[in-house]
């Protein structure tokens, strides 16, 4: 049996703090002529059975593609509208829904965790702000106890917000420093659901999908659903190796309502809608864009990362782990965003794609 990390988000430039120096060199590329080149070509570099991607300038889309296999046994190939679980970038939509919660006067950022999940540790002492910019001292989950991590090798486990939360450790006091953990995100999406008294699927409809223009994501683990979701890969001695269960089972650890860290599914093209409407402000105030994009020493602020691009910041979220590889970044100067996804978790994939892609994209469109 294969051990291995189920996610490693990772919001810093290039995501190279991922790599790992056992990977095999990249194949060489020609220079792309197209988007579309350029895209096969980064699947071809990164090793991954199957990649997308989707770039939309000031709310236009640009180009959407996908190349490779969604499955191998038996093989399929991808399709525009095959869906890939968000490690990572499910927080934008996760810190959306709660500053919409904050600006129609439901929450406030000073609140005590304590007033809507009191059994949380330390929730006296957290704050929803805490939460959204991982200063609530919680161990991430995937650091608990055996007993927890076994569980989450369960394919088929039926998963419950509060049996993750109940496990939940402080490992700093609330406040006292940021430490990315994705319990904090997990903990914010049953801070959601008190709030509204909704299932997170509804609220994500409501509150971001209808405003995004979002038109396929699934949030809900739905068994109906289930043969849309892409096939992930994992790298072991022998090759890439699927991670989903036999008969293809989609793992109820990767996708789902409980995961308000990295649970929703989106194709490329939804992805990049999810970025492009939150950063030209069509889902959050002004006010709420300003505190998500106020990243003062760190690259981290309230759901959003930073990270250069050249000499030019760009913004948005990037992870790995379990077979998948997401990122999605808008650079503000041209208002544009490029979202690419990836069945592989090698620590290099995320941010190799958008390099390529970005690359393509500037030879060829105006300034």
């Amino acid at each position: 049996m294969i051990r291995q990390s189920l996610v490693a988000v990772c919001w810093l430039a290039g995501l190279t703090a991922c790599s790992s120096s056992s990977e095999p060199e990249p194949a060489p590329t020609p220079t792309p002529r197209s988007l579309d080149e350029a895209l096969a070509g980064a699947r071809l570099e990164t090793g991954a059975p199957g990649v997308a991607a989707a770039i939309v300038r000031d709310g236009a889309p640009v180009f959407d593609g996908f190349v490779g296999d969604f499955s191998r046994e038996p093989g399929r190939p991808l399709e525009r509208t095959s869906l890939f679980p968000l490690a990572g970038v499910t927080e934008l939509a996760t810190a959306s829904m709660v500053f919409r919660l904050v600006e129609d006067g439901r929450l406030r950022l000073d609140d005590r965790l304590s007033r809507y999940i009191p059994y949380v540790s330390n929730a006296d002492a957290i704050t929803i702000a805490m939460l959204l910019d991982h200063r609530s001292g919680l161990d991430d989950y995937l650091r608990m106890p055996d007993e927890l991590y076994y569980r989450l090798q369960d394919p088929a486990h039926s998963w419950t917000r509060e049996e993750v939360l109940r496990v939940l450790e402080g490992v700093l006091f609330p406040g006292t420093e940021q430490r990315y953990s994705q319990s904090d995100y997990v903990v914010l999406g049953g801070v959601i659901e008190s709030v509204t008294q909704r299932p997170i699927e509804d609220v994500f409809e409501k509150l971001v999908a209808v405003p995004a223009g979002i038109e396929g994501c699934a949030f809900a683990y739905d068994p109906a659903r289930a043969p849309e979701i892409v096939h992930g890969f994992t790298a072991a001695k022998d090759g890439l190796v699927d991670t989903f269960a036999a008969g293809g089972r989609v793992p109820t650890s990767i996708w789902g309502a409980v995961w308000t860290d990295r649970g929703l599914a989106c194709d490329a093209r939804d992805t990049a809608r999810l970025a492009d409407a939150l950063f030209r402000g069509a889902l959050v105030d002004e006010e709420a864009l300003q505190r998500m994009t106020r990243f003062g020493d760190g690259n981290y602020a309230y759901g959003v990362g930073e990270k250069s691009d050249g000499a030019r910041p760009v913004w948005g979220h990037a992870g790995l782990g379990s077979g998948f590889s997401t990122a999605v970044w808008y650079e503000p100067e041209r208002r544009l965003t490029i979202a690419v996804l990836a069945n592989s978790d090698g620590g290099g994939i995320p941010g190799t794609l958008y390099q390529r892609m970005e690359e393509a994209y500037s030879r060829s469109a105006p300034p």
